[in-house]
């Protein structure tokens, strides 16, 4: 390498061709010969190959990508007008429509150990059952939707799983959900600062190291980003350290992705 043209080969951005909406989210697909990138824009879902060649999937305003942890060939589609499926079978994706009876904007999707799959509007809470399938497409559901009946605070939700729990960040700090009670009660799993209901999380994001990093909003409106390593147990060991110090330098404007 030559130091006197190192801009030779620092890496760019290149934008991808064709793509001039607002594009809302990213999933990787390797399986088998597939390694695929889907990325959902306001008209279509896409996805660029290996070669770097981009192909249309499906046409919904999407949201939310996610890929089922019990069958990994079905993506769900969280859309402004519900849930749907895509499907990966023989190298090619089939479109397997809505599932009926989900209306709304679907914003989170996860899939919880019990094969249960929460879907949350940001501001309302479900959690579907899939009772049957016809073929390998979603046919019967049980829908359950959560409130502040449940237990849960009213506002915004925001979803992420943990081991082998769901977290559920919400604007009076962040919950857990009980199966046996069916109801949704305040944990310490991050410490006394997120566990009395101060302090409101708009968005979680686990890395690859553990970490939990979290978007936050005080009641008088100050917006903090950091990251916090979990207890493993509720009740145990130390208070997690909340570390946000060397990122108070960044904008004080609300953030919509960690």
């Amino acid at each position: 390498i030559n130091p006197e043209s190192l801009e030779d080969y620092e890496p760019m951005f290149k934008k991808v061709a064709g793509v001039t909406h607002e594009c809302w989210d990213l999933l990787s697909f390797d399986e088998a010969e597939d390694d695929l990138l889907l990325f959902s824009a306001n008209l279509g879902i896409w996805q660029i190959d290996h070669n770097h060649v981009k192909s249309f999937v499906a046409k919904y305003d999407t949201w939310k990508l996610f890929r089922s942890i019990s069958d990994s060939s079905r993506v769900s589609v969280g859309t402004s007008d519900g849930l749907a499926c895509i499907y990966r079978e023989n190298g090619q994706w089939i479109d397997q429509g809505f599932v009926d009876g989900i209306e709304g904007d679907i914003k989170y999707i996860f899939e919880d150990s019990m094969e249960n799959i929460w879907l949350s509007t940001g501001i309302v809470l479900h959690k579907m059952n899939i009772l049957s399938y016809r073929g390998n497409k979603i046919d019967e559901i049980n829908l359950t939707t959560f409130d502040s009946i449940s237990g849960l605070p009213e506002g915004h939700i925001t979803i992420q799983p943990y081991g082998n729990k769901l977290l559920f960040g919400t604007g009076s700090g962040l919950f857990t959900f009980n199966p046996a009670t069916l109801r949704f009660q305040s944990t310490d799993l991050l410490g006394e600062k997120f566990f009395s209901k101060t302090i409101g999380i708009h968005r979680m994001s686990k890395d690859k190291t553990g970490k939990l990093w979290l978007v936050t909003h005080s009641f008088d409106g100050r917006i903090s980003i950091g990251h916090v390593t979990p207890r493993i147990e509720e009740g145990q060991g130390e208070d997690p350290e909340w570390v946000n110090t060397p990122f108070m330098g960044l904008s004080h404007e609300i953030k919509h992705a960690v």
